[in-house]
């Protein structure tokens, strides 16, 4: 298993807090992964209750909980990814906006 993949999960679900997250965001192909990587990420994710499946509607959603956020501020070797992260999608949002 990827960590960075795992990381780069966890930290798109936390800059999304409180908003849905499309799950394309997150997906397998998103990820560069394989479908089954994909699903053994997310049902690690949940067993160890860093993220949480919810349904609203009929429509499946996964949000970020407390423990995955304490994963994401503590463990140190990724916290650059997640700058980067959060820095690559506010240009990508101010490029939209001006188009």
């Amino acid at each position: 298993m990827k960590m960075n993949t795992v990381y780069k999960i966890l930290a798109i679900l936390w800059k999304n807090a409180g908003k849905t997250t499309d799950l394309s965001e997150i997906s397998a192909k998103a990820m560069k992964i394989s479908c089954e990587e994909w699903i053994f990420i997310m049902r690690n994710l949940v067993k160890n209750g860093y993220i949480e499946v919810i349904v609203f509607d009929q429509t499946p959603g996964v949000e970020i909980t407390m423990d995955g956020i304490e994963y994401l501020e503590t463990n140190s070797a990724f916290k650059d990814i997640a700058r980067k992260l959060m820095e690559t999608g506010e240009f990508l949002i101010s490029v939209f906006e001006l188009l």
